[in-house]
């Protein structure tokens, strides 16, 4: 499994930390205030899963990046996470069709159950070995 992690540097470190450890590939981008830096990454190479974060980018943004991401790669399955949140982003995310919106900050745990479910991989490992 594939996975595009885009936020602020110091997180995407800590997100590909997290899933590696139950054997899922990350490639991390920054999208530095720029979503054209994730849509260049999605061209690059398949990927089964996007986590998108509102730390690189404004949470208004988020759902129409979703959009654009759902109509070019339909299979593709969205996470968001974000630290800020209102019932018109929660609502406009949910019309677009992402997977899981999480509230930033998450437990490790939480990421790699949720990640998991999402894309659906079975593990002998029941919890991380970070302490949360």
């Amino acid at each position: 499994m594939h996975v595009l992690v885009a936020a602020e540097k110091i997180l995407n470190e800590i997100i590909t930390e997290i899933l590696d450890e139950i054997g899922v590939t990350v490639t991390a981008v920054e999208p530095a205030f720029n979503k054209n830096n994730i849509l260049k990454a999605l061209k690059q190479e398949p990927y089964d899963l996007v986590i998108l974060t509102n730390s690189d980018l404004s949470p208004h943004e988020l759902p129409s990046l979703a959009e654009q991401i759902k109509l070019e790669y339909p299979a593709i399955k969205i996470i968001i996470a974000s630290g800020f949140v209102t019932n018109g982003l929660v609502n406009s995310l949910a019309v677009e069709g992402i997977d899981v919106f999480m509230m930033l900050p998450f437990k490790i745990v939480e990421l790699q159950a949720v990640v998991r479910r999402v894309l659906r991989i079975e593990s002998a490992i029941n919890t991380s070995t970070y302490q949360t």
